[in-house]
């Protein structure tokens, strides 16, 4: 039996079971049973498994098949492009909630050296990843569960941010009303399912789960009412509390906002399928440096908002390593009503990236596109290949703020993202802000005109 022999067997054995995504979902257990990364698997593709690979390989399968999930399994998940540990002890980072912690570093890009609080931590992978992208700051997490701090304690080691992450051990906000702290944003996660939907959840989220960090015992948003109530307590003037919402629950919990005193105006972010899945509102009184919201617009309804008249024809291509990325950056850039030219490639099987991200760049050089888009492992060789087309300004971005500037400073036509780099819900707030960023100009100007003179110049000699 070959490596990707195995991989066959076991996707198939996963579908026969009713399990989504069993293709990808095969591979990741293949790839841990091997202990080999995506593309050490790929070159291993047609070579022989070993009998022990393959045997603990399917020992891999049967545990999915009884319904544990994958993270679990594999003992980690990434969540803003950065590795955790994760076990039954804590719940499994989500996708939805990098929105969240996009929103708090939105809400804090002009404050220097904040202080921020992550209500409810888990595995940590919101304090640690603000630790991370914010190096300047110092955050405390809080968690009921000390089985859960253990995790969070072992995910700041793991990146190197122990000194700035301090934990506390109790229920939401008291251990920090109790310190006296003062904060310029609170951020939380809460469990938002109530008790008597508990029992629809998907098995793999009831069974395994903790249900502590799964349901509101008080109804769906009794903890976002919590909070609300006395974040007050904590956050300084000018500062932010900033909160997870289930997909519909956001006007719930704006109206708690209004209701509640102490508060400006509330303002809602959205996830890559057009929920409204963040809900962020300012301490009444002012801050110096603070910043202006988490997102561009104040409170809408819940409804998905109108992209008439923004439509684009957008390129797309890469290599193996950003298949998946591609196909979910595609998804939304189809939602948001662009035109998606899909230039390849679309499998999994090793392949040359220069092809795949040159005909994109060939496609924007000839206007064929307005915009394009190109992923890879990191992004530096797909970009250094589409940078060989003249006409071509491509930037690796590996986050939002490089996204923004790439076309604001620099007036990118094409961008570059890792997938090894960003996860998908970053990508897709960095792919928006690319997309809607217009160019500066001004003193950039000659800076452009420049580059592409000696372009011009270098491509005639």
């Amino acid at each position: 039996m070959t490596v990707a022999e195995a991989w066959q067997a076991g996707r198939e054995h996963l579908a026969a079971l009713g399990i989504d995504e069993a293709g990808i979902t095969a591979e990741v257990l293949l790839r841990h049973a091997l202990s080999l990364d995506r593309t050490a698997l790929y070159v291993a593709w047609s070579r022989p498994i070993d009998p022990e690979g393959w045997a603990r390989c399917q020992a891999l399968l049967a545990e999915r098949g009884r319904g544990r999930p994958v993270a679990y399994i594999v003992g980690h998940r990434e969540f803003m492009g950065l590795q955790f540990q994760v076990d039954e002890r804590v719940l499994i980072p989500r996708p939805e909630t990098e929105v969240l912690v996009a929103a708090v570093l939105k809400a804090l890009e002009r404050t220097a050296a904040p202080v921020v609080a992550d209500i409810g931590t888990g595995s940590g992978a919101i304090a640690v990843s603000l630790a991370v992208l914010r190096p300047d700051a110092r955050v405390v997490a809080t968690d009921v569960s000390s089985a859960a701090l253990e995790v969070a304690r072992a995910n700041a080691a793991r990146h190197d941010v122990t000194a700035r992450v301090r934990f506390f051990e109790g229920d939401l906000l008291q251990p920090l009303i109790a310190a006296g702290l003062h904060l310029d944003a609170v951020a939380c996660n809460p469990p938002y399912v109530a008790p008597e939907a508990a029992g629809g959840l998907p098995p793999d989220i009831r069974d395994f789960e903790p249900s502590v960090a799964v349901v509101a015992p008080g109804g769906a948003e009794s903890l976002h009412a919590r909070l609300v109530e006395s974040a007050p307590r904590v956050l300084k003037p000018g500062g932010w509390l900033v909160m997870e919402v289930s997909a519909g629950q956001a006007p719930r919990v704006v109206e708690l906002l209004h209701r509640t005193a102490g508060y400006e105006v509330a303002q809602t972010r959205r996830d890559g399928l057009g929920w409204e899945r963040v809900v962020a509102a300012r301490r009444a009184g002012h801050a110096h440096g603070s910043a202006g919201g988490v997102c561009a617009r104040a409170h809408l309804p819940a409804a998905r908002r109108s992209h008439r008249g923004s439509e684009m024809k957008i390129a797309i291509g890469g290599d193996h390593a950003g298949v998946i990325l591609k196909a979910e950056v595609a998804r939304l850039l189809l939602e948001l009503g662009h035109e998606v030219r899909d230039l390849g490639t679309n499998a999994p099987q090793p392949v040359d990236y220069p092809d795949y991200c040159i005909a994109v760049a060939e496609a924007v050089a000839r206007r064929e596109a307005e915009r394009g888009i190109i992923f890879g492992g990191t992004g530096n060789g797909e970009a250094m290949a589409a940078n060989k087309v003249l006409g071509i300004r491509c930037a690796v971005v590996h986050d939002v703020t490089t996204s923004r500037l790439a076309r604001f400073h620099n007036d990118a036509n094409m961008i570059a993202l890792g997938a090894r780099i960003v996860g998908s819900e970053v990508a897709k707030e960095m792919v928006r802000t690319f997309l809607t960023t217009p160019f500066e100009g001004g003193r950039h100007i000659p800076r452009v005109e420049k580059i592409s003179k000696y372009e011009r110049e270098h491509k005639k000699a």
